[in-house]
């Protein structure tokens, strides 16, 4: 996988259990106990959790980057609209991600096409008659 190593970010690096859950030999289950992980580029921190791989107030990894404290984004982006970047819903408070930006705190930026002028084009050069719009005569019927 194409991507940048970076210390994980919910076991700070030691690839143990930071809560100890199980036990206090348990290995990271973000990590698996190698104490980093690879990103995608380019990335940005979770705004979401603030780069600490935990869900606010909570002994669970983070919804929005998985446990990794960093989220891979697309170019070009910007600050989310609706979150103000603060990655949570609502942007004051920390309960649930953002619907928009999934946490991240930046949205790709769409590009927009220009939309040419519709031109007209002359009934003689789509296929068909001007005065019979497209349909053909038949022949007469031969006498029985």
């Amino acid at each position: 996988m194409d991507g940048q190593v970076v210390t994980c970010a919910f076991c700070k690096g030691s690839g143990k259990d930071p809560f100890e859950l199980l036990s206090g030999l348990s290995r990271c289950q973000v990590c698996g106990g190698s104490g980093s992980v690879t990103i995608g580029e380019p990335f940005v921190a979770c705004a979401f959790c603030n780069g600490k791989g935990r869900q606010p107030h909570q002994r669970l990894t983070c919804t929005s980057c998985g446990g990794k404290g960093m989220i891979a984004i697309r170019q070009p982006a910007e600050t989310c609209p609706h979150c103000q970047g603060a990655g949570a819903e609502p942007p004051d408070q920390d309960f649930l991600p953002c619907v928009l930006c999934k946490g991240a705190g930046v949205i790709m930026v769409k590009k927009r096409e220009k939309v040419g002028a519709i031109r007209a084009v002359p009934a003689s050069s789509r296929g068909g008659s001007a005065s019979g719009g497209g349909r053909q005569e038949s022949s007469p019927r031969p006498a029985d």
